[in-house]
């Protein structure tokens, strides 16, 4: 995905919050009675994160390397 403006860097920030709050919860069902199964259950959600992440970087240019 690609951000073009900034109703569109609103949307991935609203999205961003939205996933670290179920990343949170996975972790609180789930990470507290088993990190390997945690871990694979984060997989993708951490995955989507670091993706919408390096698109707001990209629409803001910012460089975190």
């Amino acid at each position: 995905m690609t951000i073009r403006n900034g109703a569109e860097l609103e949307g991935a920030r609203e999205a961003l919050s939205h996933l670290r709050a179920a990343l949170a919860s996975l972790e609180r069902d789930v990470g507290s009675l088993n990190a390997r199964n945690f871990a694979i259950m984060a997989e993708g959600t951490v995955d989507e994160i670091a993706r919408i992440e390096a698109d707001v970087d990209a629409y803001l240019a910012v460089d975190r390397g």
